[in-house]
């Protein structure tokens, strides 16, 4: 039961995402128990902002991973994760630390 990102700026995630190895480790820990036991599935797109100094600054789910209270958990889950990354700012073509926007698509799927 892990994730997949299938997002097509991954790799500037991966450049921005000090913490993602923690996001790439996801365990069943991490799928809510209502989630796993209601079979939930699905795919929660998030846009993340990060500021200049490299502090997280908006979280918004776009598309949550379905209808149900089970799926809300599941976009909730990938939110808070998401939150407790560090991320490093990306730089100007001056070398200047600037924030930026990212989408992020979490895939919910039990195996």
């Amino acid at each position: 039961m892990v994730p997949e990102f299938t997002d097509p700026y991954l790799a500037k995630l991966l450049g921005w995402a000090d913490g993602f190895r923690r996001l790439g480790v996801w365990a069943n820990a991490d799928y809510p128990r209502a989630a796993v036991k209601s079979e939930a599935t699905g795919t929660t797109k998030i846009l993340f902002r990060v500021d200049a100094s490299g502090k997280l600054a908006g979280v918004e789910v776009v598309k949550s991973a379905g209808p149900s209270r089970e799926h809300k958990l599941l976009d909730r889950m990938a939110v808070d994760k998401l939150s407790e990354c560090s991320f490093t700012p990306g730089l100007d073509e001056n070398g200047k630390a600037v924030g930026g926007s990212f989408p992020v698509e979490y895939v919910w799927k039990l195996e």
